[in-house]
């Protein structure tokens, strides 16, 4: 039962990963322009976000 948490959680966080890169690389490349050294950092840091937020909805999932 845990593995197959534990294997949901991981396909949920690449997924989330890769769609947040593909929401984000709509958003840099139409929306505004960013200098492209901050969309750098900025590019690093949005996964992560995503990765922390699903991980804490998996972790109140578990505690219901």
């Amino acid at each position: 039962m845990e593995a197959i948490l534990f294997f949901i959680t991981i396909l949920g966080a690449l997924y989330s990963h890769l769609s947040c890169k593909r929401a984000f690389n709509r958003y840099a490349t139409k929306e505004i322009k960013i200098p492209q050294k901050s969309l750098r950092h900025m590019y690093k840091e949005i996964p992560v976000i995503c990765f922390i937020v699903f991980v804490i909805f998996i972790l109140i999932c578990l505690s219901l």
